[in-house]
């Protein structure tokens, strides 16, 4: 639902409607900053202008798999995880790429 709302909003960018108050998608109104209109204008051409949505969810999961092994690497840097908590740590990351 959301990436149809998204998409809505950065078409309205692209085709020249730089007033937030008249960018509106499915959901409502746009209020996240340009940051996020930037972003995403960039998955909007990257994903056929939003049409491939599974290439969407794949670079979402790409970047998330990122973030998770930056965390893993700050962690082993501290040394603050006790030894066995990488199984626990294994299985949640298990269950949320099942889920």
């Amino acid at each position: 639902i959301d990436w149809k709302a998204y998409m809505d909003e950065v078409e309205g960018v692209i085709n020249g409607t730089y007033d937030y108050t008249e960018l509106k998608g499915d959901t409502g109104p746009l209020v996240y900053p340009a940051g996020f209109v930037y972003i995403f204008t960039a998955l909007y051409y990257i994903t056929s202008h939003g049409v491939n949505i599974r290439l969407g969810q794949y670079i979402f999961a790409f970047f998330y798999l990122v973030t998770l092994l930056l965390v893993f690497r700050i962690y082993n840097r501290t040394k603050k995880v006790r030894r066995g908590s990488g199984k626990t740590i294994g299985c949640t990351l298990k269950l949320q790429l099942v889920i």
